[in-house]
């Protein structure tokens, strides 16, 4: 199981940015990141198989 940290280091890791904050959904998390442009953006990490996808 991914913890809120590994889920924020992998989302920041994947897309860069900064991460505003990490929310614990039923399939794991939804983390708030806001780019080095300033465009703010969510990242869903799956907490099973630790799968990153941008939204």
């Amino acid at each position: 199981m991914t913890s809120s940290q590994q889920a924020a280091s992998l989302a920041q890791s994947r897309f860069g940015g900064k991460v505003l904050r990490v929310q614990s959904t039923s399939s794991g998390y939804r983390v708030k990141l806001l780019s080095s442009d300033g465009v703010v953006f969510y990242a869903n990490v799956n907490a099973q198989s630790g799968s990153v996808s941008r939204n």
